[in-house]
């Protein structure tokens, strides 16, 4: 391999790195913020409880059973450090993408009911919080229906294009 081939593959490489840097910096500027917001200080410890509210308005979803098991055993409160650990072993759930499949004609629009159908349908989720989705989507709904994507911009919609937001 010829030393400018080399170094091409260097620059590369080290450009995905830089770009990982960046998302894990801005993910946890994102939790930073949401639990100041939560708790008032990063030196206070949370609980179980506090660390799901604070991972879900950091934008990530995840089980209230499976918070139980990324937390050890026995313990009752955890530091920022090991908060932020857990939330950064959470996959971050792309609601737009799940959106799209049930919306096969791409009208922006999800029929509530086909949603909370197939929500019901779903055995990973307690029935506790398949209750509380319920709720928060039919709290959403628009005469039978969840504008989630708009090409031009309409205040409700999940997922707005921000180019097209009016002045």
């Amino acid at each position: 391999m010829r030393d400018d081939d080399s170094e091409g593959m260097r620059d590369d490489d080290s450009e995905t790195r830089e770009e990982e840097m960046d998302v894990d910096q801005s993910e946890r500027k994102i939790f930073t913020a949401a639990y100041i917001s939560s708790v008032g200080d990063l030196t206070d410890s949370i609980n179980q409880q506090e660390l799901y509210e604070i991972i879900v308005a950091a934008g990530k979803d995840l089980q209230r059973t499976d918070l139980n098991q990324r937390m050890k055993s026995g313990e009752e409160e955890i530091n920022f450090s090991e908060a932020f650990h857990i939330y950064g072993n959470i996959a971050r759930i792309d609601l737009e993408a799940i959106f799209e499949r049930i919306d096969a004609q791409r009208s922006g629009h999800v029929q509530l009911n086909k949603l909370l159908t197939r929500l019901r349908k779903r055995c990973d989720i307690s029935e506790e919080e398949k209750e509380e989705l319920c709720g928060y989507f039919v709290s959403m709904a628009e005469r039978g229906s969840i504008p989630w994507r708009n090409d031009t911009y309409t205040e409700g919609s999940l997922f707005n294009d921000p180019v097209n937001e009016p002045d």
